[in-house]
This record gives structure tokens, C-alpha cells and sequence, in this order.
């Protein structure tokens, strides 16, 4: 059985008087003139060192393990709440504000169960409605109590709330602009969590803890950024509302109204200007595209492609999703997936030129991995995703510069050739004369691709250096003098 009957210890100007819950004799505390004096002060918002003092022999005596009154326990948090206001406004003093309030609104939301022991003739308490039952069926308990904690102290706080929300968030924003970003993120985290108290009666901002996650991100600090977009997901956020705003005439700042009705009243004082109501995006996708973002930086790979799926699995028309799902497909090294990827992206988005040039460096490289008729497939429709990729878009410099890659590439196979003649018989020249002129004909070929590319991108440094070299072997000096003079201008 369980239940709390812990002899008192008395410390400082703990009173050990044993009466409490309206009049029950218990062994709990429940009062301490110096709290009393404490309360009175911090009322007056006074932080001076008596109350300090006070809030620190009452901690004392709470972590001795000694039994008190819930009433009393909920009047130091208040003390401890509003102590921290009165001290001043700074993150770590908003901090402690929260800290005490949460644990106010805690204690004042239990429910005590009491029975008068017959042994001792003090009342206990019990942990549950179950452990009271079984004292009385016991028979060592009678006159058992069901009862709500009084929740004064949640009602003198609750306005304390909404104005440390406003100010502390405020503090925020003033972190986030002077780049102090792990401290912005952290101070909506706590602004967020803050509304989430019963007594909170000001207009909630469930964008907090989007802003939260999106400004650790920004910090990296990965870890919660993505323990916090993970639970934006879980709780359903999707950045949909209706805002009403205007600008204070006092402060300059924009302020965040509950209803048309509400701007309306506070337009018509004359105090604020530049009123709007607009409504605000849906950022279920982006939530799902910067937590995968989020794993991928972290190189938690698995955990990106299990993240997109949901996402793609709820949104599986979403462009961004579907791309970052290619993203994951690249990071697994998967690349087979990837290409359906795109190709299902290709058909969604048909004008998008990056997305044939995804295909094609993809095939590029699977060709580099492959041999005979299969290398050739891959060469194949690599060519043609490019070809496709400068079609949509003719500035497409980038493609054409692979492209020019993939004709280079038969180089290799005909010096392999080249290199296994020996001999120098007139069999053996002629086959190097033959050899010679197709890679001319290559030569001639790339060409075609790599000054589109210079047209578009004249000081591309790789394209130049092969400009060059093709112009040399294919006797082309006065175009060769150029664009090594061209070289020679940019490495300056």
C-alpha cells in the first residue's frame, strides 16, 4: 500500500503546524510565513533578496523528501514564477518563469486522495482512487476524500502568460535577426510549448515550432531540428490559417490578431496602421522535405527514404517530394529506383530540363560501370536525355558539355587499338592512318557540342582547355591561337 505518511522535518520558518485541506488534520505542510511574505512581494513585482531567500530555504525543504501541502507547494512555484518575471526580461529569466508556471499548472490539476488513518488519527494521502479503496477495505483507513487541488494560483498566472509569450517571442525574433540563431530556435521552442498551458488565454502560434525547426536547421543543429519537424508531422501542422494582422503605431511592430472582427475594433482606435488578413500556405510538403533534408546531411539515409515515402505516400503528386525522393535514391546509391524516379518526374513535369539531365548523368555513370552491349544501352539513352535536355532548354550548357564527354569517350577504344600495333609494316601504318581518321571523326563531333557550350559559357574553363586540345589535333591553329590566348587571359 502506498501512501504518504513522512515525518516532518522543520527547517528555517517551515511551521509544522499540521492543518491543511480545509481543516483535515495531515502530516503535510502547509504553511511558511516567509512564502506568505514572498508572495506579497513578487505581487508588487519585487524581486529583492528576501524572496530570493525564501524561494531558496522552501527548495530546501521540498528536496528533503518532506511531505507538503499541494496548496502550498503550488504557492512557492507562483512565488518562483513571478520572481522570475520580476528579475527582468531575459531568456534565462522567461526560462524559469516557464519552468515554475508548467509546474503550478501541474500541481493544481492533481486530484488528493485522503483517509483518515485509524492508528495515528491524521489523514494520508493516496496516489490513487485504487490504493484509497484498498486502505478502507482494509480497515485501517475511514472518512476517505476525494478531491481538486483549488487552482488559484493557475488563474493570478494566467495572464502572466500571455505577456511573457508576447515579449519573450518578441526576444526571439530580436535573436533570430542578430543571427544568434541556436538561441532564436530555442526561445520559440519554448514560446510554443508555453501556449500549450490550460491557463493560456492569448492567440496561439502554432507556427512557433515550425520556426523553431526551420531556424536550427539553419544553425545546425540537426538533431533538433529534426526531432522538432518530426513532431510538427505527428501533430497534424499544416501552416493553414487565416491571419489578421497590423502595424502598431507605438512600436512599429506588426502584431497578430485573433479575428476580422478584433482588427477591425482595434482600427477603428486609430492606434495601428496597414492592416491585412491573408491566408497562409500549406507547408505539409516542406515539413517532409526538410526533415529528409535534415537525415541526409546527417547521412541517416534510411531514415530520409522512409521519411519521403510518407511524404509521397500523402502528397504523391508533390514536385518537391518526388525530387527529394530522387535525392535519397542518389544517397543510396540505388539507381535504379532513381531513374523510374525521374522518369515519373519527367512525366509530371515534361518541360524541366534538369530532370532529363538527372537521367542522362545517371545512364552516364551506369555506363561507366557496365561493358559491351549493355554500356552501349547506357551510352544510348544518356545521349538522348541530354539531346532532350537542351531541346526544352538550348542555353542548357552543362548538357551540352556531357555530351561532348560521351563522344570523347570512344577515344579511348580507338588508341586501345592504336596501342596494340607493334609493328610498323605498311599493314600496321594503314591501320594507324584508318584509326587516325576516326578520331578525327570524333574530334569533329564533340566539337559540335562544346562551342554551343562555350557560346552559352565563354570562360568555362574545362570547356576551353578542350576546345583547345580538339583544335590542335584537328590542325585548326587560328582557332587553337584564340582560345589559348583566351586560357592564358583568364588565368591571370
Amino acid at each position: 500500500m502506498n501512501f504518504k505518511s513522512i515525518k516532518i522535518v522543520a527547517l528555517g520558518l517551515a511551521t509544522t503546524l499540521m492543518i491543511a485541506c480545509g481543516g483535515l488534520k495531515t502530516r503535510a505542510i502547509s504553511e511558511n510565513k516567509a512564502l506568505d511574505q514572498a508572495e506579497k512581494s513578487v505581487m508588487l513585482a519585487k524581486a529583492d533578496s528576501k524572496v530570493e531567500k525564501a524561494i531558496r530555504d522552501f527548495q530546501t525543504i521540498i528536496d528533503s523528501d518532506t511531505l507538503i501541502d499541494n496548496a502550498l507547494l503550488a504557492k512557492f512555484y507562483f512565488v518562483k514564477a513571478k520572481y522570475a518575471l520580476a528579475k527582468g526580461k531575459n531568456k534565462e529569466n522567461y526560462q524559469n518563469f516557464i519552468s515554475a508556471a508548467k509546474q503550478v499548472e501541474e500541481i493544481e490539476s492533481r486530484t488528493e486522495y485522503l483517509a483518515l488513518n485509524i492508528a495515528s488519527t491524521y489523514f494520508d494521502f493516496f496516489s490513487s482512487q485504487e490504493e484509497l479503496d484498498a486502505a478502507v477495505a482494509a480497515g485501517t483507513h475511514k472518512e476517505a476524500q476525494v478531491k481538486k487541488v483549488d487552482n488559484k494560483y493557475s488563474q493570478l498566472i494566467s495572464n502572466d502568460l500571455t505577456n511573457v509569450a508576447n515579449s519573450y517571442v518578441q526576444l526571439g525574433f530580436t535573436e533570430y535577426q542578430n543571427k544568434k540563431l541556436a538561441t532564436a530556435a530555442e526561445i520559440f521552442a519554448d514560446v510554443y510549448a508555453l501556449q500549450s498551458s490550460a491557463g493560456f488565454t492569448g492567440n496561439k502560434m502554432p507556427e512557433l515550432l515550425f520556426n523553431a525547426a526551420n531556424t536550427n536547421y539553419e544553425a545546425k543543429v540537426y538533431d533538433k531540428a529534426a526531432s522538432q519537424f518530426q513532431q510538427l508531422i505527428d501533430e497534424g501542422y499544416t501552416g493553414v490559417s487565416t491571419r489578421y494582422e497590423a502595424t502598431s503605431k507605438a512600436d512599429k511592430q506588426v502584431y497578430t490578431f485573433n479575428s476580422q472582427k478584433e482588427l477591425d475594433a482595434l482600427m477603428k482606435t486609430g492606434q495601428y496602421i496597414n492592416d491585412t488578413v491573408y491566408q497562409t500556405p500549406d507547408q505539409t510538403a516542406t515539413l517532409y522535405v526538410m526533415l529528409t533534408n535534415t537525415y541526409l546531411i546527417q547521412e541517416k539515409y534510411k531514415a530520409a527514404l522512409k521519411v519521403v515515402n510518407e511524404g509521397r505516400t500523402k502528397l504523391p503528386d508533390n514536385q518537391d517530394l518526388l525530387s527529394q525522393q530522387g535525392n535519397v535514391y542518389l544517397k543510396l546509391d540505388d539507381m535504379d529506383s532513381f531513374v523510374k524516379n525521374m522518369e515519373e518526374a519527367i512525366k509530371n513535369d515534361p518541360s524541366n530540363p534538369q530532370l532529363y539531365f538527372n537521367v542522362a548523368v545517371v545512364n552516364q555513370q551506369m555506363a561507366d560501370k557496365s561493358e559491351g552491349k549493355q554500356k552501349q544501352d547506357f551510352i544510348n539513352r544518356a545521349k538522348n536525355s541530354y539531346l532532350k535536355a537542351v531541346e526544352v532548354d538550348a542555353d542548357y550548357a552543362d548538357a551540352y558539355r556531357n555530351l561532348s564527354v560521351l563522344v570523347l569517350n570512344k577515344e579511348k577504344a580507338i588508341n586501345d587499338k592504336i596501342n596494340s600495333i607493334k609493328g610498323y609494316s605498311r599493314a600496321d601504318r594503314k591501320k594507324i592512318e584508318k584509326y587516325t581518321k576516326e578520331k578525327k571523326v570524333v574530334y569533329k563531333e564533340a566539337l559540335v557540342y562544346l562551342e554551343k557550350a562555350y557560346k552559352i559559357d565563354p570562360k568555362n574553363e574545362g570547356v576551353l582547355k578542350t576546345l583547345k586540345g580538339i583544335y590542335y589535333q584537328l590542325d585548326r591553329t587560328a582557332d587553337y591561337k584564340k582560345i589559348n590566348n583566351e586560357l592564358k587571359a583568364l588565368n591571370k
